[in-house]
C-alpha cells in the first residue's frame, strides 16, 4: 500500500487530476461533447504474485543466458521496483475514439509545463 499512497500523493498524479477537467473543457469547446466519464480514475497496484511472476520471467524465461544473469542484471531487491514498469496503473476512459488522440495531445501540453 505504501507504493500506492506514494503515487497517489505524487506531483504527477496531482497535476493529472488538475489537467483532466481542463482537457475535458477544451474537448467540449472543440467538439460540443464532454470527453471523460470520470475525473477521478482509480489506481491499481499489481498484485504481489503477479509482480513475483514477472521478475521470474525477466530473470529466467526471457533470459537467453540463464543460469547466468540477464544482460541488464538480475531483477532482485532492492532495485526490482525500478525494473518492473507496470506496478502502478490507471485507466482513463474517454467516450469517443477521437478523444484518445485529443487527450494525449492536451495532456502532453499540460504536463510539459510542470515536468
Amino acid at each position: 500500500m505504501q507504493l500506492s499512497e506514494t503515487f497517489r500523493t505524487s506531483p504527477f498524479w496531482a497535476a493529472l487530476l488538475v489537467a483532466l477537467p481542463n482537457i475535458d473543457s477544451q474537448y467540449l469547446i472543440d467538439h460540443k461533447y464532454p470527453l471523460f466519464t470520470s475525473f477521478r480514475p482509480d489506481i491499481f497496484v499489481k498484485p504481489w504474485a503477479s509482480f513475483l511472476q514477472k521478475t521470474y520471467r525477466k530473470n529466467v524465461i526471457q533470459n537467453p543466458h540463464f543460469p547466468s544473469p540477464p544482460q541488464d542484471g538480475w531483477c532482485l531487491p532492492p532495485r526490482w521496483l525500478t525494473r518492473i514498469h507496470d506496478i502502478v496503473r490507471t485507466s482513463i476512459v474517454v467516450k469517443y475514439l477521437d478523444g484518445v488522440l485529443s487527450y494525449y495531445s492536451l495532456l502532453k501540453i499540460s504536463l510539459a509545463t510542470i515536468f
